[in-house]
């Protein structure tokens, strides 16, 4: 009788301990979500600031500066904050920061030998900077 109530009580256990782990990976899915989804507005704003000047050759016309910029900002903005569900606020900012210059500088030296080839330089981005942070998940 004492044997059966000790296994019903670790059989009690061992099911909390699979549900915690459960909620454990929603929340590690979740974080990487939104730090996927944080990088990805980084990319979308730098690259269409960067098809805002008049200098570049991805695509015929350059977009609305006032358009560009705005959602840069907003994005920008957006992407820190989906950062500080995993990072401290000033290291989500920092973050953002090195993003933003690293995506800039990405986005000049490609387009410089991928001309009119807007979505290849586009797809390039959104793969190399999402598997940056692919690789950084436990």
């Amino acid at each position: 009788m004492a044997q059966d109530a000790i296994t019903i009580f670790l059989n009690f256990f061992n099911v909390f301990t699979i549900i915690n782990t459960n909620r454990y990976h929603l929340y590690l899915i979740w974080v990487v979500f939104m730090v996927i989804v944080g990088t990805l507005l980084l990319w979308f704003s730098c690259y269409f600031s960067y098809l805002s000047s008049n200098k570049q050759q991805l695509i015929s016309h350059s977009i609305s500066k006032t358009f560009a910029w705005s959602g840069f900002v907003i994005a920008v903005v957006l992407a820190t904050s989906l950062f500080t569900s995993q990072y401290g606020f000033i290291v989500a900012m920092l973050i953002t920061m090195l993003l933003v210059m690293a995506m800039w500088l990405t986005l000049v030296v490609i387009s410089a030998y991928a001309n009119y080839r807007s979505v290849l330089v586009f797809s390039l981005g959104v793969s190399v900077f999402s598997g940056i942070f692919l690789l950084g998940v436990n």
